[in-house]
């Protein structure tokens, strides 16, 4: 892959996701989005694991993580974004979970998957994912490449005071 400055890969995640269309691979704007986040903001948090759930899976289907992690946020959860690194295969998923203090750090969408990942992301403050929504005209997809330097200084700094915690749940 070429050698691209943080502004070159986030100008090109939000054009590719902006102007997305059947031709676009997935694994392209996964990569790029992979590679910006941890640049960008990731390498100041650690990773860390979340325990399965049972959720029902008709509600939470796999493949729309940003739409769920988004939509939770009207039933008081954080919205989460990062990477999700597979135990196993080393691979890396650009992905979006939640977080609230009852529970901690909750993936609705791999819920039954979770154990076999690990996790590192950022809490994004629902002013400002509403905000980035608005602008996306409401396209769910990787929030971070669209925060503008005030927001992602906002959110680094919003992040340094959140306590996380993983429990058991059960959520149906």
């Amino acid at each position: 892959m070429i050698d691209l400055s943080l502004k070159e890969r986030r100008n090109l995640i939000c054009n590719l996701i902006t102007n997305q269309c059947k031709e676009t691979q997935y694994g392209i704007i996964n990569s790029l989005s992979c590679s910006y986040a941890v640049d960008a903001v990731l390498t100041q948090v650690q990773p860390y694991f979340i325990k399965s759930c049972k959720v029902d899976r008709r509600s939470y289907k796999l493949g729309y993580c940003h739409t769920i992690s988004a939509r939770k946020t009207y039933d008081g959860f954080l919205y989460v974004e990062g990477v999700a690194k597979s135990l196993d295969l080393k691979h890396e998923i650009y992905h979006s979970w939640n977080y609230n203090n009852k529970y901690g750090y909750i993936d609705f969408t791999f819920a039954e998957y979770a154990n076999d990942y690990s996790y590192q992301g950022i809490c994004i403050p629902t002013n400002i994912l509403m905000k980035i929504a608005i602008e996306k005209k409401h396209r769910w997809g990787p929030i971070i490449p669209f925060l503008n330097s005030t927001q992602l200084n906002e959110v680094i700094n919003y992040n340094k005071d959140l306590i996380s915690k993983t429990e058991n749940c059960n959520i149906l």
